[in-house]
């Protein structure tokens, strides 16, 4: 039996999206294993393409570990006290990227769930050292880094910005795109 989201709680899901952003100030506490164990789990239930669950999430939080994944990617895994690294095998459904696209979605789940436990998140693509990172932390070589996301309780409250949003979505298109 499907269930679907009341007003209220479509209300409290467009409240959540809207305030999540991304922080790059945390406070030294690290989040709690069982807490993000499940945000991943969670996660999992993402849409999947043809539910291949082609993916490994490594949560990093040893301080020894941290600056070792610092050093390697980028000095942005410091920002906070915790990190996951997220991987995925491209081997399935290669011309449509279904792994980039099913770990993204998990991603997006994940931080999301993440604000609701109190968490703060940064989404990071910007890293370098894919081969090092894959050998440090045990992940297959096969395996693709889609993403670094610092983990942590935010150093201050979580103000949502003013995002820019075009007065017409120039985005969305309905049947086609028109090019004028």
């Amino acid at each position: 039996l499907i269930h679907f989201l009341t007003d209220m709680q479509f209300k409290d899901f467009e409240k959540l999206v809207h305030g999540r952003r991304s922080v790059r100030s945390y406070l030294n506490d690290k989040p709690d294993l069982k807490v993000v164990e499940s945000l991943v789990e969670l996660a999992s239930l993402s849409p999947n393409s043809c539910n291949l669950q082609m993916y490994q999430w490594v949560y990093v939080d040893s301080p020894e570990k941290m600056n070792k994944l610092a050093s390697i990617a980028t000095r942005k895994v410091n920002w906070a006290p915790a990190c996951m690294i997220v991987a995925f095998d491209p081997s399935y459904c290669v011309e449509r990227s279904a792994g980039l696209q099913s770990v993204s979605a998990m991603i997006q789940t994940f931080i999301l769930s993440a604000r609701t436990r109190g968490l703060a998140t940064c989404w990071m693509a910007g890293f370098k050292g894919d081969d090092k990172i894959k050998k440090h932390f045990g992940i297959p070589v096969n395996y693709r880094i889609n993403a670094l996301i610092s983990v942590g309780y935010p150093e201050n409250a979580i103000i949502p910005g003013i995002r820019h949003i075009p007065e017409t979505c120039s985005y969305f298109h309905h049947n086609s795109i028109v090019n004028k």
